[in-house]
Protein backbone atom coordinates (compact mmCIF):
# COMPACT_ATOMS: atom_id res chain seq x y z
CA UNK A 1 0.00 0.00 0.00
CA UNK A 2 2.75 2.55 0.93
CA UNK A 3 4.15 2.02 -2.78
CA UNK A 4 0.80 2.79 -4.49
CA UNK A 5 0.54 5.74 -2.45
CA UNK A 6 3.91 6.87 -3.49
CA UNK A 7 3.10 6.75 -7.13
CA UNK A 8 2.81 10.40 -8.01
CA UNK A 9 0.56 9.34 -10.84
CA UNK A 10 -2.26 8.44 -8.36
CA UNK A 11 -2.39 11.20 -6.91
CA UNK A 12 -2.92 13.07 -10.41
CA UNK A 13 -5.63 10.22 -11.14
CA UNK A 14 -7.45 10.73 -8.00
CA UNK A 15 -7.60 14.81 -8.31
CA UNK A 16 -9.42 14.31 -12.38
CA UNK A 17 -12.12 12.06 -10.59
CA UNK A 18 -12.62 14.28 -7.86
CA UNK A 19 -12.81 17.33 -10.14
CA UNK A 20 -15.13 15.34 -12.40
CA UNK A 21 -17.46 14.34 -9.47
CA UNK A 22 -17.36 17.60 -8.62
CA UNK A 23 -18.48 19.37 -11.99
CA UNK A 24 -21.18 16.20 -11.95
CA UNK A 25 -22.29 17.60 -8.63
CA UNK A 26 -22.38 21.10 -9.52
CA UNK A 27 -23.65 20.72 -12.92
CA UNK A 28 -26.13 17.94 -12.48
CA UNK A 29 -26.07 14.31 -13.46
CA UNK A 30 -27.67 14.88 -16.74
CA UNK A 31 -24.72 17.10 -18.00
CA UNK A 32 -22.34 14.52 -17.06
CA UNK A 33 -21.97 12.97 -20.42
CA UNK A 34 -21.26 15.82 -22.34
CA UNK A 35 -18.50 16.72 -19.81
CA UNK A 36 -17.38 13.19 -20.34
CA UNK A 37 -17.23 13.91 -23.97
CA UNK A 38 -15.80 17.43 -23.74
CA UNK A 39 -12.87 16.01 -21.12
CA UNK A 40 -11.99 13.17 -24.14
CA UNK A 41 -11.95 15.38 -27.12
CA UNK A 42 -9.56 18.10 -25.39
CA UNK A 43 -7.85 14.95 -23.89
CA UNK A 44 -6.85 13.50 -27.39
CA UNK A 45 -5.09 16.80 -28.68
CA UNK A 46 -3.55 17.61 -25.02
CA UNK A 47 -1.98 13.97 -25.59
CA UNK A 48 -0.60 15.04 -28.89
CA UNK A 49 0.98 18.07 -27.95
CA UNK A 50 2.41 16.67 -24.73
CA UNK A 51 3.75 14.15 -26.79
CA UNK A 52 5.34 17.40 -29.12
CA UNK A 53 6.35 18.38 -25.97
CA UNK A 54 7.90 15.53 -24.64
CA UNK A 55 10.14 15.60 -27.52
CA UNK A 56 11.06 18.73 -27.41
CA UNK A 57 12.07 18.47 -24.28
CA UNK A 58 13.72 15.11 -24.44
CA UNK A 59 15.78 15.37 -27.97
CA UNK A 60 17.38 18.32 -26.41
CA UNK A 61 19.11 19.90 -24.27
CA UNK A 62 15.83 19.92 -21.64
CA UNK A 63 14.07 23.22 -22.98
CA UNK A 64 10.43 23.90 -23.68
CA UNK A 65 8.47 25.28 -26.32
CA UNK A 66 6.00 28.02 -24.83
CA UNK A 67 4.85 28.47 -29.30
CA UNK A 68 2.82 25.04 -29.75
CA UNK A 69 -0.70 26.63 -28.69
CA UNK A 70 0.21 29.75 -30.84
CA UNK A 71 1.08 27.87 -33.67
CA UNK A 72 -1.82 25.49 -33.32
CA UNK A 73 -4.24 28.40 -33.42
CA UNK A 74 -2.45 30.14 -36.51
CA UNK A 75 -2.25 26.98 -38.08
CA UNK A 76 -6.09 26.18 -37.41
CA UNK A 77 -7.01 29.72 -38.49
CA UNK A 78 -5.32 29.74 -41.38
CA UNK A 79 -6.28 26.21 -42.61
CA UNK A 80 -9.90 27.06 -42.12
CA UNK A 81 -9.24 30.39 -44.21
CA UNK A 82 -7.78 28.27 -46.80
CA UNK A 83 -10.71 25.60 -46.83
CA UNK A 84 -13.26 28.01 -46.78
CA UNK A 85 -15.69 25.42 -45.70
CA UNK A 86 -15.80 23.86 -49.50
CA UNK A 87 -16.11 20.59 -49.74
CA UNK A 88 -12.83 18.55 -50.69
CA UNK A 89 -10.61 20.59 -49.26
CA UNK A 90 -9.58 18.88 -46.53
CA UNK A 91 -6.47 17.87 -48.17
CA UNK A 92 -5.53 21.68 -48.44
CA UNK A 93 -6.35 22.31 -45.03
CA UNK A 94 -3.87 20.04 -43.91
CA UNK A 95 -1.12 21.24 -45.87
CA UNK A 96 -1.31 24.82 -45.26
CA UNK A 97 -1.74 23.57 -41.52
CA UNK A 98 1.89 21.88 -41.67
CA UNK A 99 3.29 24.33 -43.79
CA UNK A 100 2.42 26.71 -40.97
CA UNK A 101 3.56 24.58 -38.40
CA UNK A 102 7.07 23.65 -40.16
CA UNK A 103 7.51 27.80 -41.01
CA UNK A 104 7.20 28.58 -37.02
CA UNK A 105 9.32 25.75 -36.55
CA UNK A 106 12.27 27.03 -38.81
CA UNK A 107 11.86 30.49 -37.35
CA UNK A 108 11.74 29.25 -33.65
CA UNK A 109 14.98 27.54 -34.70
CA UNK A 110 16.78 30.48 -36.31
CA UNK A 111 15.57 32.57 -33.28
CA UNK A 112 17.28 30.02 -30.30
CA UNK A 113 20.37 28.92 -33.00
CA UNK A 114 20.81 32.02 -35.21
CA UNK A 115 19.86 34.87 -32.24
CA UNK A 116 21.32 32.77 -29.96
CA UNK A 117 18.49 33.28 -27.64
CA UNK A 118 17.10 31.13 -24.61
CA UNK A 119 14.71 28.87 -26.16
CA UNK A 120 12.17 29.64 -23.35
CA UNK A 121 12.89 32.86 -24.10
CA UNK A 122 12.83 32.49 -28.07
CA UNK A 123 9.89 31.08 -27.98
CA UNK A 124 7.49 32.61 -25.73
CA UNK A 125 8.39 36.01 -27.65
CA UNK A 126 7.30 33.65 -30.81
CA UNK A 127 3.99 33.10 -29.36
CA UNK A 128 2.82 36.44 -28.68
CA UNK A 129 3.59 36.58 -32.76
CA UNK A 130 1.83 33.56 -33.88
CA UNK A 131 -1.06 34.45 -31.64
CA UNK A 132 -0.55 38.18 -32.96
CA UNK A 133 -0.88 36.83 -36.53
CA UNK A 134 -3.68 34.26 -35.69
CA UNK A 135 -5.94 37.20 -34.41
CA UNK A 136 -4.92 39.57 -37.38
CA UNK A 137 -5.93 37.50 -40.37
CA UNK A 138 -9.57 36.43 -38.49
CA UNK A 139 -10.43 39.26 -37.47
CA UNK A 140 -13.58 37.75 -36.05
CA UNK A 141 -14.43 36.03 -38.91
CA UNK A 142 -16.65 32.98 -38.21
CA UNK A 143 -15.35 30.27 -41.15
CA UNK A 144 -16.80 26.62 -40.75
CA UNK A 145 -14.83 23.69 -41.83
CA UNK A 146 -16.14 21.48 -44.91
CA UNK A 147 -18.54 19.01 -43.50
CA UNK A 148 -16.57 15.72 -44.55
CA UNK A 149 -13.86 17.27 -41.87
CA UNK A 150 -16.34 18.40 -39.17
CA UNK A 151 -17.77 15.04 -39.18
CA UNK A 152 -14.57 13.36 -39.08
CA UNK A 153 -13.36 15.78 -35.89
CA UNK A 154 -16.63 15.09 -34.51
CA UNK A 155 -16.99 11.20 -34.81
CA UNK A 156 -18.16 8.99 -31.85
CA UNK A 157 -17.87 5.27 -31.66
CA UNK A 158 -19.66 3.92 -28.07
CA UNK A 159 -20.43 7.91 -27.45
CA UNK A 160 -16.52 7.98 -26.85
CA UNK A 161 -14.90 10.54 -28.83
CA UNK A 162 -12.94 9.17 -32.16
CA UNK A 163 -11.62 9.69 -35.59
CA UNK A 164 -12.96 7.90 -38.44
Amino acid sequence: MQSLISRPWLWAWLAAIAVFALSIALSGAAQAGGLLYAALSFGAFAAIVGIGQMLVITLGPGNIDLSIPAVMTLAGTLALKAMDGAPGTALLGLGVALLVGLGCGAANFALIRLLRLPPIIATLAASLLYQSLAIWSNRGLRIKPPAALADFATGRTLACPTWR
